[in-house]
């Protein structure tokens, strides 16, 4: 969860901004739609449990030590578990074939979490550090109020088959941790105007906005069985919409009443996308059409579009003014980490750490660990443009669906935030 703090713990953190997996009626997509087919939820293309090939086989001898941390055992039953955690949130986003292809990998980082997780616990507990019960409802609510419409937490701990005594001792932990890190980075100064200058200036590119339409359109789809004679009446059932809104009708009702897009219940709303995201003669009809204007009946391998450009965005540069504020936040994040990073590895470093049969392979091979990268050298300039045309699914297995992981119990505090979208 990313608690209401600077830093991201993953015993509850939810994914769960996520991307939708962008369909659509103009999207660059393959397969054919159905008429008034609604994909506009959320598509996690491998949330069915993949049993052929299983992503992992759990070890013969899970109660093997493979470490020792200041005389607390490690077994190896504990890093399955947590490797298994880690793959199935991974199966989430990528395929299965490539999940499987990193268990090594996710294996050494489960090693690593809870070797950290360790160490953390026993110096919160040196420390003596407590939350109150207002700290907890406050995090709670504060994470609550993030969530999608229509989810809730409840719905988010039976989704991971949590018990809610796990995730209250996973979140009190977490919070205890943040406390400990924040302590040891409260003194961090704000960065100045000449800091956040030459942050934007060596990364002006950054903040590059592409081109972009706002559009609304009325989808006649058409099939795959479909022969000329009725891809012709459909095609001349679109002119008769375009000339009845050339003549005067609501495009929004026109497109409530007859497209076959899910969007017609926003009347036909696309929202904003940039060059790329569209099949091209949809892309080259938006671009080219005058705001305001109804163009031409377009045809894609969805149907005949009608379509209606109600903004047009020329690409720009952002002004460091229009993004000081957050790149503040962003730099002062980022040093804060930075000393958080430092405090953990010297942690560690202190550590009395023991592997009773040498090292595992992959563990020592790991240069780093995947949940503690460096941090960002720079934002995102712009956020993700508001999801397009529903129709078909998308095919592309890297988008992240709007699904929380499987709780893992290590800390990782030093997950750099991306800075509030630039509007």
């Amino acid at each position: 969860m990313k608690v209401v703090r600077l830093f991201a713990l993953p015993a509850v953190a939810f994914v769960v901004a996520g991307a939708m997996v962008a369909g659509g009626c103009g999207k660059k997509e393959t397969a054919s739609p159905q008429a008034g087919q609604d994909i506009s939820q959320s598509q996690d293309l491998f949330s069915k449990p993949v049993s052929t090939p299983p992503l992992m086989t759990p070890s013969d001898n899970p109660s093997a030590v493979i470490a020792v941390v200041g005389g607390k055992e490690i077994t190896q039953g504990e890093i399955d578990g947590e490797t298994m955690k880690m793959m199935d949130m991974a199966g989430r986003r990528m395929p299965p074939e490539r999940v499987a292809q990193m268990k090594d990998r996710f294996a050494a980082q489960a090693l690593d979490n809870l070797i950290l997780k360790t160490i953390l616990m026993e110096q919160i507990d040196k420390d003596n550090i407590t939350i109150t019960d207002a700290e907890k409802t406050e995090a709670i609510e504060k994470f609550t109020s993030s969530l999608p419409a229509g989810v809730t937490l409840d719905d988010l701990i039976a989704r991971n088959n949590w018990t809610q005594e796990e995730f209250d001792k996973n979140l009190t932990m977490d919070l205890r941790i943040n406390k400990l890190l924040e302590a040891q980075t409260k003194s961090v100064a704000q960065p100045t105007d000449e800091d956040i200058k030459k942050f934007y200036e060596e990364n002006k590119e950054r903040f590059d906005v592409p081109e972009s339409v706002t559009a609304s359109h009325i989808l006649i789809a058409t099939e795959a069985t479909d022969d000329d004679a009725a891809k012709a009446a459909k095609k001349a059932k679109a002119e008769e919409l375009r000339k009845k809104i050339a003549d005067g009708a609501d495009f929004a009702a026109v497109a409530a009443e007859n497209s076959d897009c899910p969007s017609k219940t926003r009347g036909g709303d696309l929202g904003s996308f940039t060059k790329g995201q569209m099949v091209k003669p949809f892309e080259d009809a938006a671009f080219s059409q005058k705001t305001g204007e109804v163009g031409p009946v377009v045809e894609t391998q969805f149907g005949y579009h009608i379509i209606q450009v109600t903004k047009h965005e020329e690409a720009r540069t952002l002004p460091m003014e229009e993004v000081k504020e957050r790149l503040a936040k962003v730099i002062e994040s980022q040093n804060k980490q930075e000393i958080a990073r430092t405090y953990i590895e010297g942690l560690k470093d202190k550590a009395d750490i023991k592997f009773p049969g040498g090292k595992p392979a992959a563990y020592e091979a790991m240069s780093a660990p995947m949940m503690m990268p460096p941090p960002a050298k720079a934002p995102a300039a712009e956020p993700a443009p508001e999801q397009a045309p529903e129709v078909a699914p998308a095919p592309a297995p890297e988008a992240a669906p709007a699904e929380a992981p499987a709780p893992v119990e290590a800390p990782a505090p030093v997950e750099v935030p991306a800075p509030a979208p630039a509007q």
